[in-house]
């Protein structure tokens, strides 16, 4: 049986081309395989969640017909809040206690809040 050393310089070049060749293509298949992975488990995380966020209860309707306001509103233009009690859930502490104000017609104000606390509306 011939040696591989044993060959001639141009066979033996064709077969370390050819072993390159396919070195080089065995690594770019892998790299594909593991970017298309990620890429998948990228889109499983979020079907996951729409899943989660699809079974959180409802909010409230964005119109509530028994508290809606008089035909006459507003009659002055003045805000009163009196003894406000507010929390961000349900589950939560509440965030205000006891807050009362009266902001009178034309009257400007500032309501400051921490990032991301809805001051801004």
């Amino acid at each position: 049986m011939p040696s591989l050393l044993m060959c001639s310089p141009s066979l033996l070049s064709c077969f370390l081309l050819d072993s390159y060749d396919r070195s080089i293509t065995i690594t770019s298949f892998l790299n594909l395989t593991i970017r298309l992975g990620s890429v998948i488990e990228s889109l499983m995380s979020s079907v996951e969640r729409i899943d989660e966020y699809s079974q959180l209860p409802s909010e409230a309707a964005p119109r509530i017909p028994e508290r809606d306001p008089p035909p006459s509103w507003p009659e002055r233009g003045a805000i009163e809040l009196d003894n406000i009690t507010m929390r961000y859930r349900p589950e939560l502490d509440t965030v205000l206690r006891g807050v009362s104000v009266k902001i009178q017609p034309g009257e400007k104000i500032g309501i400051i809040g921490r990032t991301g606390s809805g001051s801004q509306y």
